[in-house]
């Protein structure tokens, strides 16, 4: 188990994106700003990846569109925090995490294997991720050689907190960190 500077917890009510919003430009100031690198969306018509490179939100040509009215759940993720954006019924939410200075707290990291055992290529710099029959595809914003026993992955962060009064240890919150590819990947 790390220790690693306190997380801190905020709600973000002003800034909201609308319904008329553009949301990836939405994205991509907020990526900037709190220097969150990837893009991990899921909307009603499919799964969406996206990576900034030079301030500029990227994402591959044969994802769904990014809006407002379809979005599910996305989140804007790196090493310094996560923004987490969520719609209940038809209301969107946002909570931003971020890891601090100031004090320290008990983390783990942990690799999560993303579905996909097959790659093929697409716009240069993504691959999209197939796995077998189910029919499951995304298109993740690396280049990446893929099979059964190499996957991408996705780091999870999880902060752990001890119960003085029990001694009892649980997991008090989680976020997304990197996705990373597997070894021999380029990027």
């Amino acid at each position: 188990m790390n220790r690693i500077p306190t997380i801190i917890t905020t709600s973000i009510q002003t800034n909201l994106p609308t319904p008329q919003d553009d949301l990836v430009s939405w994205c991509q100031k907020q990526m900037i700003e709190q220097n969150l690198p990837w893009l991990l969306a899921h909307a009603d018509d499919g799964v969406i990846w996206g990576e900034l490179r030079d301030d500029v939100l990227v994402m591959p040509s044969n994802a769904a569109q990014l809006r407002v009215t379809t979005i599910q759940q996305l989140r804007l993720f790196g090493e310094t925090g996560e923004l987490l954006l969520w719609r209940d019924d038809s209301q969107l939410h946002v909570r931003l995490q971020l890891d601090t200075h100031g004090g320290s707290q008990h983390c783990l990291d942990e690799d999560y294997l993303l579905w996909g055992d097959q790659g093929r290529l697409v716009d240069a710099s993504f691959t999209q991720l197939s796995e077998g029959g189910r029919g499951i595809r995304h298109t993740i914003p690396l280049i990446v050689q893929v099979d059964a026993t190499k996957r991408a992955r996705l780091r999870v962060r999880h902060y752990v907190q001890e119960d003085p009064q029990t001694g009892m240890v649980r997991i008090e919150a989680s976020r997304l960190v990197s996705l990373t590819a597997p070894k021999g990947a380029t990027r």
